[in-house]
């Protein structure tokens, strides 16, 4: 990361870079003294939050566990974080979050030249008007609406990333879902 230029100053401009979730991680594990971000999601949100299966988080050539993708888990296992976001970031009534963290996360920080273009991101979340999200660039999502109080989880497997039309249909799909779960 270091040997790449430098587009603008910090807090200038937001683009959305992986490889900045990376290094988030990397300060993260540094952080965690001797675990992993897979040991410490397991701690922390897995065992208490009774997850179905066990993720699988991938890691890089030097067995670091990618902080900005690649983790796999069930459906399920997507909603029910969905849930935990929903829930305030509680599992039993229990703060595993900081108090006020997921507002703070879900709310936008991007700079105000990257607002005027549209572009809203939080602390790892997409902010939208009615909630926020979570994206992968194959399809999978985890969309929170608090208002609704409904996650909706989606695992798919587009042919290629981040592709214009295959985003249109899943937002189909999500809208479709909102309305039917107010009309019923």
């Amino acid at each position: 990361m270091a040997k790449l230029p430098k587009k603008t100053e910090p807090g200038q401009e937001f683009v959305y870079k992986t490889g900045e979730t990376d290094l988030a991680g990397m300060v993260l594990v540094r952080a965690l003294a001797g675990k992993s971000l897979a040991q410490y999601a397991s701690e922390k949100l897995w065992q208490p939050f009774g997850m179905e299966q066990d993720g699988i988080w991938m890691v890089d050539k030097a067995g670091l566990a990618r902080g900005g993708c690649c983790m796999s888990m069930t459906l399920r296992d997507y909603a029910r974080i969905g849930l935990f976001m929903l829930g305030g970031g509680k599992i039993d009534g229990k703060e595993v979050l900081a108090p006020g963290w997921v507002e703070e996360s879900t709310k936008n920080h991007a700079p105000p030249k990257s607002r005027q273009d549209g572009d809203s991101y939080g602390y790892f979340w997409w902010p939208m008007d009615e909630g926020y999200y979570a994206v992968g660039i194959f399809g999978q999502g985890i969309y929170v609406y608090p208002e609704e109080n409904l996650v909706i989880a989606i695992n798919s497997a587009m042919p290629k990333a981040s592709d214009r039309t295959q985003t249109q249909k899943v937002r189909a799909v999500i809208d479709a879902i909102r309305s039917a779960t107010k009309a019923g």
